[in-house]
């Protein structure tokens, strides 16, 4: 389980049956691949979560009568705008903050989780929220979330994420974008006095801002929002 200022979580990993077709009802939280984390559920309320697959196996229930979390611990949160960067880049390390109701106990630490909505970790960092893209786990212009987490020390120097009474701070999404590629092609000979026909195939996130020159060494700079072709005599 989880906790924050919200209520507790329950989360938990399903194995066997078809993984292609897990079904868990209600369907009260969030289902991604074999990983579930129910909504908010308020201290002094229980739950009961039926696990099954599309072909019918008999359930398996993962519930309790009452679950019940009195914690002071609070993290801070994440004011940030939503960040983009590039596949190859690292986020950056000053995301703005409000620390103004956190609170940790005495073997409490606070770090930073990377996470693609279900609150399942895909990467931790206890200095600073600095993640780059992994492309074993992560995929290219999906959203992801970072966040800070406190809770009891793992020993690693970030949260133990078994902790009942772990807090999840307001997350701020990021976005890793595709690197932008450019390929030239178009006129290999022309006649004199006629003008070639230049195409620059792009790739990426538009617009793209593009710099060309031509044999004489004068440069241009362009604005695209698609696959531009650039034709006359200043290409030459």
């Amino acid at each position: 389980m989880q906790w924050n200022r919200n209520g507790i979580f329950v989360c938990f990993t399903i194995s066997g049956g078809d993984a292609s077709c897990y079904q868990v009802t209600p369907n009260t939280g969030t289902l991604t691949g074999n990983q579930f984390c129910s909504d908010a559920i308020a201290s002094g309320n229980g739950y009961s979560f039926s696990v099954t697959d599309c072909h019918g196996c008999p359930p398996v229930v993962i519930s309790a009568l009452e679950v019940n979390c009195d914690c002071p611990t609070v993290a801070r949160d994440f004011t940030s705008a939503p960040i983009d960067v590039c596949r190859n880049e690292m986020t950056p390390a000053d995301i703005s903050f409000d620390a103004s109701n956190e609170f940790l106990d005495p073997d409490d630490v606070l770090c930073y989780f990377l996470h693609s909505g279900n609150n399942v970790p895909l990467a931790t960092n206890s200095v600073e929220p600095v993640f780059g893209f992994n492309p074993g786990n992560m995929v290219i212009g999906q959203t992801y979330f970072i966040c800070p987490v406190a809770g009891n020390d793992d020993g690693s120097g970030c949260v133990d994420f078994s902790d009942p009474c772990l807090d999840i701070g307001e997350c701020v999404e990021v976005v890793f974008n595709p690197l932008p590629t450019a390929t030239l092609s178009g006129t290999v000979g022309i006649c004199q006095g006629d003008d070639p026909e230049l195409m620059i195939n792009l790739t990426g996130t538009g617009p793209w801002d593009i710099t060309y020159r031509n044999a004489i060494g004068t440069i241009f700079n362009e604005t695209a929002t698609s696959s531009s072709i650039y034709s006359g005599c200043d290409a030459k």
